[in-house]
């Protein structure tokens, strides 16, 4: 599942009203299980790892517990393998090396006259950009295909906040050109690489920038009436 439909699924069903988890479902969801006012208070309880169990001492403070076990969790998942983006050491992310990954994937870009590297995705233009003071924020910007009369901001705008109130990435802002007096819609999605990044890792954080735009811009699709396109300018 994607990582942003994974999100916005858990943050829509989150129910600020729902029932307290019972002991059974406390325990699965990795949580130290509260004792009822019937067992005394040094009762058992699993550690992390769910292969042996301590003891809670008598007096021991309910946010103690709780840090005992998330220290215990989080010793224990540090065993586990980094499968996802293997051992690959990261390395300097530059423009030379976006270059040579877009190529590798056989995406068709070229340099716009800024320098930056540019690509068309379904009819989108979009930008990869070097930022920051060592230039180690990678960003990939982006502008909807569909232009606008400036009378209907206002309901573009709507749309535009309805995204970023409820959504991660993009990034999203309207723009009117200057020189074409059209309203613009454009996205952005920015990654901190101070610390380089692995293939995999370059990878992911592409995909997902680009999938997440695309999503914006088809939700877009379905906010903006095509009429609005068609409006004289003043």
């Amino acid at each position: 599942m994607n990582p942003l439909k994974w999100f916005s699924k858990r943050t829509d069903k989150t129910d600020g009203n729902a029932a307290p988890l019972d002991g059974k479902e406390h325990e699965q969801a990795g949580f130290p299980r509260q004792p009822s006012a019937a067992e005394p208070s040094g009762s058992s309880t699993p550690t992390a790892t769910g292969s042996q169990r301590n003891q809670t001492p008598t007096n021991e403070n309910p946010h103690a517990q709780v840090l005992r076990h998330l220290t215990a969790a989080m010793a224990a998942s540090e065993e586990i393998p980094r499968s996802r983006f293997g051992t690959e050491p990261p390395t300097p992310v530059n423009q030379d090396r976006v270059a040579r990954f877009l190529t590798s994937k056989e995406y068709k870009f070229t340099l716009d006259d800024n320098s930056n590297l540019f690509g068309i995705w379904d009819g989108n233009p979009f930008w990869f950009i070097f930022l920051g003071k060592d230039d180690t924020v990678f960003q990939i910007r982006s502008r909807w295909k569909r232009e606008f009369n400036p009378d209907a901001r206002r309901s573009v705008l709507y749309a535009v906040n309805d995204w970023n109130r409820d959504k991660i990435w993009p990034k999203s802002a309207i723009y009117i050109d200057d020189a074409t007096r059209r309203l613009q819609v454009h996205a952005e999605v920015s990654f901190d690489f101070t610390a380089g990044a692995s293939r995999p890792q370059l990878e992911y954080a592409f995909g997902y920038a680009m999938d997440t735009t695309m999503q914006f811009f088809e939700y877009m699709n379905t906010r903006v009436t095509p009429d609005w396109e068609d409006l004289p300018l003043d």
